[in-house]
């Protein structure tokens, strides 16, 4: 069965993204209002994803490219508030795809092989 790369931006130590406690208040702002302003989906709300269950589906994005359409600006911060890009490969049925194609929600702990990824710049 052919298998999906998902990438997120998550806090090793929690497993949580930029968008939950895991990041302090200021920077989880100016990510919320950024996205707000550029057009993209606020991750916050995850309906765009319609099978969506929190607990058991986290949020990520494909290609590679998206992760500096939404974190790019502020990678440098996330990085060093110990934020890491990692790629998951879960299966397609454990996938659910947002209408918007900004997001995938996927089932975290169904998804192997996880790994951590150098963080490009974007340009």
């Amino acid at each position: 069965m052919s298998r999906l790369t998902v990438y997120r931006v998550e806090h090793p130590a929690t497993g949580r993204g930029p968008f939950s406690s895991s990041c302090p208040e200021a920077l989880r702002d100016a990510i919320s209002a950024y996205c707000g302003r550029t057009g993209a989906f606020l991750p916050e709300v995850h309906v765009d994803c319609p099978g969506f269950e929190p607990g058991y589906h986290y949020c990520g994005v494909w290609p590679l490219s998206k992760v500096n359409e939404w974190f790019g600006p502020f990678r440098e911060q996330l990085l060093a508030e110990g934020f890491v890009l990692m790629a998951y490969d879960p299966l397609p049925t454990n996938v659910c795809s947002s209408p918007s194609e900004h997001q995938v929600g996927f089932a975290k702990y169904e998804a192997t092989p996880r790994r951590q990824l150098p963080w490009p710049k974007a340009g």
